[in-house]
């Protein structure tokens, strides 16, 4: 497997598409979001176009381009969420799993506590449990 690092704006269809056509990835790895939970709170429009928008199209393409794998980079978060951040991030997260019961590629979620000690981070919950 040959890995190809590649960046652009996601909310850019022309870009997107370009790199989906010349690389005809078997896997992708979304991990692109805003994620700053304050700044999100500041610029909720911008959260839910990248975070939503910007993976509903990734996702679309990965589908229309027969990717086999699409790995959704999401975070802890959108469990339950309090903040723009976290409802953007698990909308998009239920937009990849509702792709998946019904598309040939398979989509997959996974949660990262981002920050150690974070607000809102399930971290501290395991720490006070070991």
């Amino acid at each position: 497997m040959v890995v190809v690092p590649r960046i652009g704006d996601i909310c850019d269809t022309r870009r997107m598409s370009a790199i989906f056509a010349k690389y005809k990835p078997a896997v992708v790895l979304h991990a692109a979001a805003h994620k700053h939970v304050p700044m999100m709170e500041w610029n909720a429009g911008e959260a839910i176009k990248n975070n939503v928008f910007g993976t509903r199209k990734v996702a679309d393409l990965a589908d229309q381009f027969g990717v086999q794998q699409f790995v959704m980079i999401s975070t802890d978060k959108a469990v339950n969420p309090t903040s723009i951040m976290g409802v953007s991030k698990r909308v998009a997260e239920i937009y990849c799993q509702a792709l998946s019961q019904r598309r040939k590629t398979r989509f997959i979620t996974v949660r990262f506590g981002n920050v150690l000690g974070s607000n809102g981070s399930v971290v501290p919950i395991f720490q006070s449990r070991s």
